[in-house]
């Protein structure tokens, strides 16, 4: 059973004074419930078929929780104007969750943003190549608590804890997470500077912003050690991520005669990095790391540099036929090479010889969108891709499900020593996280290609039809990318076999209204 239910009472006021000066005012209030309660029971190895009671089962269990959260919020907003010129906006708003120990339950989250249309300006009225030009700028901070329903308060479990107590059996409880009393809401601030234009009649028109982002006391569960008795880690105020970069839309749009044709391109480049983790860092898995200074979930691992060969294996094992420069596993010809990055001068691989290497952010991320028509034909095109971004790129038969081309350059001393893809067996070791298995994963893709035909009305007014049109489309036609065997759209690991690549589909149809 889910429920939720959102209370909102709003109080708006606007006054203009001598058609110069206008305001608009809002207060508010509002508060939300969330609430699940969930129950099952399970029976086993009934005694027949026919019996379908719980009673029945030879082998029963039952379980259950339930959780809540609330969030009463007040805020308020005024809207200033002048002549349409000089724009001003002020926010407040304070929340109260439940989700936050109650010294710190309250959070105040002010923002403030002006504007300047330029062109309404007197020494801008008499020219017709700029038809809107408008200068504006924001600051503000938001507050997140969706951490959880309960993330500063130890939680208990009485599965599977049985106790013996004198001579019998009997159920107790035992701590699943830490506590921590001391949580405070996180907080983003968003600064942005802006620019709208548009020239020649509005043919042309220009957006760009420049942002910067900074999350600050993001709650993270930081490993602790094992001897702590708790199989979670206590949320703490443990990190800062700034988010970094500008957008850009530039559109044309135009006409002649029967002939109309407009564009679109669009592209952001962002930055995301680590700012401060409190001197900790947090793994998250095999693969990635979260490191001041680079991006969250940085792939991680050993920089790699090709396969061995039979001679190198050679040149580093000793008369008694041991690989002292190799700590981390005993490598054979056409194994993946690690090379030893930290310096060291025994030349072993450890764990110090981990760096990053890859980015699991797109920095570049742009589209395409074209229209044109002539007549009654029309014709859409809409490209997006992304740029800067790694992806994990392992083909393994046994957990991605099936063999992919790249196992066809498996190394093999007699049958393929020019091999490119590791040799059968010592897996452990090939398979450690490793540059050799990041990719590029930039793509360029054609989503979407559509090609219409509108029935003129002449036409249909004969047939007593309002209007007609028929389409061939086309969606994902093409993809340009150095990714094989994967959708680079679609995955952020290794696992092929978890989401379904976007399929390339063909459609023809059509619409009509009576």
């Amino acid at each position: 059973q889910q429920r939720q239910w959102i209370n909102e009472n709003l109080l708006t006021y606007n006054l203009n004074i001598q058609e110069s000066h206008e305001f608009n005012l809002l207060l508010g209030h509002s508060f939300q419930y969330n609430g699940n309660r969930y129950a099952t029971a399970k029976g086993e190895n009934f005694i027949s078929n026919n019996v379908q009671e719980m009673d029945g089962a030879n082998a029963s269990s039952a379980k259950g929780y339930s959780e809540e959260a609330k969030l009463r919020s007040f805020f308020g907003r005024i809207n200033y104007a002048y002549q349409n010129r000089y724009l001003l906006e002020v926010n407040l708003r304070r929340d109260e969750s439940s989700r936050i120990p109650k010294k710190n339950r309250a959070g105040y989250f002010p923002s403030v943003s002006a504007g300047w249309n330029i062109a309404q300006e007197s020494f801008m009225l008499d020219q017709e190549n700029i038809n809107m030009l408008k200068l504006r700028a924001s600051w503000g901070k938001l507050g997140n608590q969706d951490i959880g329903y309960y993330p500063y308060l130890s939680t208990y479990t009485t599965a599977k804890n049985n106790y013996i107590w004198g001579t019998g059996k009997v159920l107790g409880a035992a701590k699943v997470s830490a506590d921590n009393p001391d949580i405070k809401w996180e907080t983003t601030t968003t600064t942005n500077i802006g620019l709208d234009a548009s020239f020649l009649k509005s043919k042309i028109n220009l957006t760009l912003d420049y942002f910067n982002k900074v999350s600050s006391d993001i709650l993270l569960q930081l490993p602790v050690s094992s001897i702590v008795g708790v199989e979670e880690a206590p949320f703490v105020n443990a990190a800062e991520v700034k988010n970094r970069g500008w957008d850009m839309s530039l559109g044309y749009n135009d006409k002649w005669n029967d002939f109309s044709f407009g564009a679109t391109f669009n592209l952001s480049y962002v930055k995301n990095e680590i700012t401060n983790v409190n001197g900790r860092d947090n793994w998250i898995n095999g693969w990635t790391i979260n490191l001041a200074g680079h991006p969250i979930g940085s792939y991680y691992g050993y920089v790699a540099n090709g396969l061995y060969t039979p001679q190198q294996i050679a040149a580093i094992t000793d008369e008694e036929g041991n690989i002292p420069s190799v700590a981390i596993g005993k490598p054979r010809p056409g194994d993946v090479e690690y090379l030893n990055v930290d310096g060291s001068e025994d030349g072993k691989l450890t764990d110090a010889d981990r760096a990053i290497i890859g980015n699991p952010f797109p920095k570049v991320t742009y589209s395409l969108n074209l229209t044109g028509a002539y007549k009654n034909f029309d014709l859409t095109m809409f490209f997006q891709g992304v740029g800067n971004v790694d992806r994990i790129v392992m083909d393994r038969p046994y957990v991605e499900g099936g063999v992919t081309q790249k196992m066809w350059g498996r190394y093999h001393e007699v049958n393929n020593p020019g091999g490119t893809y590791p040799a059968l067996g010592n897996v452990g070791y090939n398979e450690l996280p490793s540059s050799y298995w990041i990719e590029d994963a930039s793509y360029l893709r054609m989503k979407n290609l559509e090609l219409g035909y509108t029935f003129p009305k002449t036409l249909l007014n004969k047939i007593k039809i309002q209007g007609l049109r028929v389409f061939v489309s086309a969606q994902n036609l093409f993809t340009i990318t150095d990714v094989k065997n994967y959708d680079p759209e679609k995955y952020s690991t290794d696992s092929r076999n978890w989401t379904y690549p976007n399929a390339k589909t063909y459609s023809i149809g059509l619409n009509f209204s009576l």
